[in-house]
C-alpha cells in the first residue's frame, strides 16, 4: 500500500507516537463512509460518486499524516473479517469495506484507487478531490495517468538494473 505525503520525515517524526485509534473509532470512519457510499448510491447525479470518493481519499489522507494508512486499512479489512492482500493499497481495501460488492466490482475498485492514488501523488492540498480529478479529466483518465506513471518507473527500474549489471550495454 503506498499514499504520498507532503510530510517530510522530519516533520512526520515530530508528531506524537501512537494516537490512539480505537476499533470502535474504525468501525464508525466505516460507518460513516458506508453511509456516504449509501448516500450518493441514492442520488442520480453522476458526480455523487464524488462525495464517496472524497470520503475514502480524506481518511486515507488523514491515516497518512501519521504513516499509519497500510495497518490502519488492514486493520479495517480484519474488521470486516475480509481477506487481507498484501497487493491492496489503502484506497482500495476501504472501498472494499465500505461500498456495495455487487455495485462495485474489483476493476471498478481498482480504478478508483488508481485515481485516488495520483490525486494522493499530484493533488494541492487545498484543492478538492473533485475538482482535481474533473480538471486532469475525470476518474478514467486520472486511473490511466497512474497507469501510465507506474508503466514509466517499471521502465527506468528496469534500464537501471541493466547498467548495473552491464554498465557497457548504453
Amino acid at each position: 500500500m503506498q499514499f504520498h505525503s507532503t510530510l517530510t520525515s522530519q516533520s512526520r517524526r515530530s508528531l506524537p507516537e501512537g494516537i490512539p485509534y480505537s476499533a470502535e473509532a474504525m468501525k464508525q470512519d466505516m460507518r460513516r463512509i458506508r453511509d456516504v457510499w449509501a448516500s450518493c448510491q441514492g442520488d442520480r447525479d453522476r458526480n455523487a460518486i464524488y462525495a464517496y470518493l472524497s470520503a475514502v481519499y480524506g481518511l486515507i489522507a488523514w491515516w497518512s499524516v501519521e504513516g499509519r494508512e497500510i495497518d490502519r486499512a488492514q486493520a479495517a479489512v480484519c474488521l470486516q473479517h475480509l481477506g487481507v492482500s498484501d497487493r491492496e493499497d489503502a484506497f482500495s481495501a476501504i472501498i472494499r469495506c465500505t461500498a456495495d460488492p455487487e455495485k462495485v466490482d474489483k476493476r471498478t475498485r481498482s480504478k478508483w484507487s488508481r485515481a485516488m492514488r495520483y490525486a494522493a501523488e499530484y493533488k494541492d492540498l487545498d484543492e478538492p478531490l473533485d475538482q482535481f480529478i474533473k480538471r486532469k479529466g475525470g476518474i478514467n483518465e486520472c486511473a490511466a495517468r497512474w497507469s501510465r506513471r507506474l508503466r514509466r518507473l517499471d521502465e527506468i527500474k528496469h534500464r537501471k538494473r541493466v547498467l548495473e549489471e552491464d554498465p557497457n550495454s548504453d
